[in-house]
């Protein structure tokens, strides 16, 4: 058998690379991403083949992962107008790359990028992601189901002999990936650490509780920074590796940025879009696992207040461009490793042809992250952070050529450069919140990336 499968790989590998060599015809002078068919890895596996660091990853619960190399096209915004900068530069970009594969069912291109949590955040360590910025990966792997694929995408200036070349020494990436091994997960390092953290936290709680019961705000979301100078440097793969190993449930990213690198496991869904289809979800009102507060959570008057409000945020941002939405009247449970949340799924129809990128601008950020009213909330959270949270709670995701995609809120993750380590963890503060239980929530939250990194405890 084992050697019929290794036959017949052969002789697939000689079609392709015939296919390959007879490719210029058909390329001319367009750009392109050419597809040819792998086997199935894990994600961080290729990363291994490639022998580079990842530009990009994603993995979602139901088994859509991606990681890409270098980049064939960058988009990058500031300001207010971001998202409308970044969606005409992005559907210009995909309108002119065509795709090219020597069988049926290849994956359309894809960019992959985010946004910051708010316009002029991205400062300091976060300077290389701007307050947008998006990629098409000049190499690709994309995993989906049973089907894998390795896709190349042509750059503007890139000869058509140096693109063939390039397309070949794909094809070898192929051969390498058919020998990977099947490996255990990395094990997990007992990482020594400085910790800085937040002094002034305890007293934003307080002080956003005052704003609250003055009737200034009806929710804002405090966040919580800690710094670790790690040693040794973590490997950055690895960490995604763990993260993808540890909350299957969750959606894995990582974006890359001047040296710096942005990942982690989320929780929470944004926005989707397929064709006329939509699917969000809230996500507020949290407690630890096996604890009395986990079993009282459908039952608790503030955090069912508090995940209201997101419900109700989301729902208003949607309503006036969908023609059915559908949410079910009393919140679930979404239990994750170490932490339980209510959860309102909502799905519906659009009335008309808004693609993802639209949609993320009509919902971020909802009162899960920033809190309500919105303008006063933001206000409120200007005044009182001790410093921008970067891309930290934005949303980040991909868009393909037809206007779909799936974007997810950036949380549970952390900003890596060489030793250093930026987290960050929230908490929504609402009437009756108490803010020491609000600062063992937050640290709570934090222990998914913590213990990703090999670190016992903030």
């Amino acid at each position: 058998m084992t050697q019929a499968v290794s036959r017949s790989r052969l002789v697939e590998a000689v079609a392709m690379e015939r296919w390959l060599r007879g490719l210029g015809h058909e390329v001319g002078d367009t750009l392109p991403v050419v597809w040819i068919p792998v086997p199935l890895v894990a994600i961080t596996d290729v990363a291994g083949a490639v022998g580079s660091p990842a530009a990009v990853a994603w993995r979602d619960p139901v088994g859509f992962g991606c990681i890409g190399f270098g980049a064939s096209a960058v988009v990058t915004a500031a300001g207010p107008a971001r998202f409308a900068v970044v969606r005409e530069a992005v559907n210009a970009r995909l309108r002119a790359t065509p795709c090219l594969a020597p069988v049926s069912g290849a994956p359309p291109p894809r960019v992959f990028g985010g946004f910051a949590f708010q316009p002029g955040s991205a400062v300091d360590t976060w300077r290389g992601f701007s307050d947008a910025r998006f990629i098409l990966p000049r190499l690709a792997y994309v995993a989906s189901g049973e089907q894998a694929w390795l896709g190349l995408a042509r750059r503007p200036d890139e000869t058509l002999v140096a693109y063939g070349a390039a397309c070949q020494r794909m094809l070898d990436l192929a051969g390498k990936l058919e020998r990977t091994p099947r490996r255990e997960p990395v094990p997990r390092p007992a990482a020594t650490c400085q910790l800085a953290e937040d002094p002034g936290l305890l007293r934003r709680l307080e002080a956003a509780q005052s704003a609250i019961a003055n009737d200034e705000l009806a929710k804002v979301v405090i966040s919580h920074e800690v710094t670790l100078r790690l040693d040794p440097p973590p490997n950055v793969m690895r960490v995604l590796e763990r993260l993808v190993v540890d909350n299957p449930t969750s959606t894995a990213f990582a974006f890359t940025a001047e040296g710096a690198c942005f990942l982690g496991a989320t929780p929470e869904r944004l926005v989707a879009r397929h064709g006329l289809s939509v699917t969000a979800e809230a996500i507020a009102g949290s407690a630890g696992r096996d604890t009395d507060a986990a079993r009282g959570l459908l039952l608790s008057e503030k955090d069912l207040a508090e995940h209201g409000f997101v419900v109700r945020g989301i729902v208003e941002a949607l309503r006036p461009f969908t023609a059915t939405l559908d949410l079910p009247s009393c919140p679930v449970l979404r239990e994750l490793s170490n932490v339980v949340h209510l959860r309102t799924p909502i799905v519906g129809r659009l009335a008309r042809d808004l693609d993802v990128l639209e949609l993320v601008r009509l919902l971020h950020p909802t009162p899960a992250v920033g809190g309500t009213p919105t303008e006063a909330a933001l206000a409120w959270l200007a005044l009182h952070e001790p410093t921008p949270r970067g891309w930290y709670a934005g949303p980040v995701g991909w868009v393909d050529g037809t206007g779909d995609g799936d974007f997810v809120v950036a949380l549970r993750s952390g900003l890596l450069i060489g030793h250093h380590a930026e987290l960050r963890a929230g908490a929504g503060v609402v009437k009756g919140s108490e803010p020491a239980a609000e600062l063992a929530e937050i640290h709570l939250k934090l222990m998914t990336f913590l213990s990703a990194l090999g670190v016992r405890s903030p």
